[in-house]
């Protein structure tokens, strides 16, 4: 058993780090064909009757002429991607011309070409995000212009989300003359894009001498500075409030206030899970399960530079999450099931204190012009 579960450790990491590694190499087709290849490998190596052998091999055959298959992606996609008002399909029914398309760190990025018109849009899988229009970044006049509009001229601007740059062209023409446009983008598909093969269509937004560029996740970067600026404009990211409200990804000073919270509310689950009604439980379990996944996105992140950890540590806690739910309700009964998740929470709590407190965050390095 420690042996399977060794592999099963080691596995999981090693899966994760290839994964990193070769989803931009191999694409998302042949990337999940590989695991198949894997498993009959494996099953081979096991010596199975020789009728199961010959199906492995079959098997085996079978995935690798899938995987040499001409356009094998572009099918794959099709099949992924819907066709409501927003995604691809529908603008491609409109004129619109793919420009680029490529798997980035946390999407699937495509660019069109507006017919008939030097205008693109941008497309997190296969959702509209943005669009860019040369000249000022717009297509046509929006309220999108009014916050650069109000900003002071001279002064100094961040923009977060900054995506192919629709904002930054426009804070570079609107003869503002701000004295540094700030620009965060989390995607560095997108900025490959529109800094590479794109570039002259995209008017080389991000070549400003007063653009500094930061590709990095925008909340800890903007911890990490001690610059001020005249103008903080979040384009596009509204879309992920749970990011905002997690305890986790709050200031050092919340975070222990609503984890010391939780602890509290764990402990009173502790004691009168069985007087309380079903209800009663639920709104105590609520805020637990509310801080409790806020511990991980934010060490996640803090971890970045160490991606092999996060990823033993994933494994780990996984296997030992699965061992914990299945034998201790098991040998102990299930109300030792409550006293282990108090004990964990705590400890837990416990320890992410102690990781933030001695974290020297580092500031975000901007991209090479």
């Amino acid at each position: 058993m420690p042996f399977v579960y060794a592999i099963y450790l080691f596995g999981a990491a090693g899966a994760y780090l290839f994964a990193e590694f070769m989803f931009p190499l191999l694409g998302a087709t042949r990337l999940l064909a590989i695991p198949f290849l894997l498993v009959a490998l494996a099953m081979w190596i096991l010596a199975p009757p020789l009728h199961v052998r010959r199906f492995v091999a079959v098997q085996q055959i079978a995935v690798l002429a899938i995987l040499f298959i001409p356009q094998l992606e572009g099918g794959f996609l099709t099949l992924y991607k819907g066709d409501s008002f927003q995604s691809t399909h529908s603008y491609a029914s409109m004129g619109f011309e793919t420009v680029h398309q490529q798997w980035g760190r946390y999407s699937l990025i495509e660019i069109m070409q507006a017919p008939g018109q030097d205008g693109y849009i941008g497309f997190y899988n296969d959702i509209i995000q943005w669009d860019f229009a040369p000249g000022n970044g717009f297509f046509t006049h929006s309220l999108g212009m009014l916050p650069l509009e109000l900003a002071p001229p001279g002064g100094r601007i961040a923009i977060i989300g900054a995506g192919a740059g629709r904002q930054v062209q426009y804070a570079r023409k609107s003869g503002h003359d701000f004295e540094q446009i700030l620009a965060i983008e989390i995607e560095p598909a997108v900025l490959d894009a529109v800094r590479g093969s794109l570039a002259d269509r995209f008017d080389h937004v991000y070549e400003d001498s007063r653009v500094q560029l930061v590709n990095h996740e925008a909340r800890s970067h903007m911890e990490s500075t001690d610059k001020r600026f005249d103008l903080i404009y979040l384009p596009s990211v509204g879309g992920y409030p749970q990011m905002m409200l997690e305890p986790g990804n709050m200031t050092a000073r919340l975070r222990p206030l609503f984890q010391f919270i939780g602890g509290l509310f764990i402990l009173l689950l502790l004691l009168f899970h069985d007087s309380l009604s079903p209800w009663a439980n639920l709104a105590l379990l609520a805020p637990v399960a509310f801080v409790t996944g806020s511990f991980f996105p934010a060490l996640f992140e803090a971890a970045a530079e160490n991606p092999l950890a996060v990823f033993a540590a994933d494994s780990i806690g996984a296997a030992i999450g699965s061992m914990a739910s299945f034998f201790i309700p098991i040998v102990f009964g299930f109300n030792w099931f409550f006293v282990f998740a108090t004990v964990m929470f705590w400890a837990t709590a416990f320890v992410t204190f102690l990781f933030f407190r001695n974290l020297d965050t580092v500031p975000a390095q901007a991209v090479a012009g």
